[in-house]
């Protein structure tokens, strides 16, 4: 498995603060951190058509088939990952397409995983059996960050702008 693992800290701070605004707060935050996710899915996604797909075919004679592409998905952190392989090797896209359903609460942080869970993923990410690392995930990181910060922000500001207001 490699994964990006999306965590939002503070949530007590934040949801009392985002609740004083008129905005139902753990809904909301938690939705931004599910957009987030969903960016940064698409981003990762990205990542692997620039560092493995467009680059020279391996020496050791690897079938370029989009399994590794279309295993990339948002997920729950307690998700079953079982079927991942089978899944995407078929021809399936993993990808999650809705926020919903991809957070967990876990004492005040809210989380959201991003990664392949497939068996060759990390391999390909570390660089074992090839001339160098694709580390298509590590790249993600730093703007996986800001979306999450972004995304989040965006979300509340939607969200106040429906709240009513005294």
């Amino acid at each position: 498995m490699v994964a990006f693992r999306a965590e939002w800290h503070g949530l007590k701070e934040s949801l009392d603060f985002i609740e004083r605004l008129g905005v139902n707060a753990e809904r909301t935050v938690g939705r931004g951190v599910g957009r987030a996710a969903l960016r940064v899915q698409e981003d990762i996604r990205n990542h692997v058509e620039n560092m493995v797909y467009s680059q020279p075919p391996s020496a050791n004679g690897y079938q370029r088939t989009g399994t590794l592409r279309r295993s990339v998905r948002a997920a729950h952190p307690d998700a079953d990952h079982v079927s991942d392989q089978a899944r995407a090797s078929g021809g399936q896209n993993l990808e999650a397409t809705s926020p919903d359903g991809i957070v967990e609460a876990s004492g005040g942080t809210l989380v959201s995983e991003v990664g392949s869970w497939i068996s060759y993923a990390a391999l390909v990410h570390q660089g074992i059996n090839q001339p160098q690392p694709r580390p298509f995930i590590a790249v993600a990181v730093p703007a996986a960050e800001a979306a999450l910060e972004i995304e989040i922000m965006t979300v509340i500001l939607e969200e106040f702008a429906k709240a009513p207001h005294v």
